[in-house]
């Protein structure tokens, strides 16, 4: 017999943050487009860098649609310590994105903002 079992908190791993969850009235996560997260995406390494990250630093050719976003940070809780500082998309970056097409944004830090 193989047996195995697994257990843990609901925030393990990944979970997506519904627009309910910044704002009242807003759609919950059984309202979310299933097609956001289901397709091509593209990986950016941030990781040796801090503060705010602007759209050069991410290093997307100029043209290419960007609909999934997964920004590596190196700042997770893996380790079982909160990180007490992580790098975020600058206001202009997060615009020039959506200008391109971006429907997900994932990142392996607490938050897409500012530590606390």
């Amino acid at each position: 017999m193989n047996l195995s079992s697994l257990s843990g908190s609901p925030h393990v791993g990944t979970h997506a943050d519904a627009p309910l969850h910044v704002r009242d009235g807003w759609p919950g996560s059984h309202a979310l487009p299933l097609d956001a997260f289901v397709g091509r995406c593209r990986v950016v390494d941030v990781s040796a860098q801090d503060g705010t990250i602007g759209f050069p630093q991410l290093g997307i050719p100029d043209g290419v649609v960007v609909e999934r976003l997964l920004v590596q940070t190196g700042r997770t809780i893996a380790d079982g310590a909160f990180p007490r500082t992580w790098p975020v998309l600058s206001t202009s970056c997060v615009d020039a994105l959506l200008r391109r097409g971006l429907k997900l944004l994932a990142v392996d830090c607490p938050s897409v903002d500012m530590s606390p």
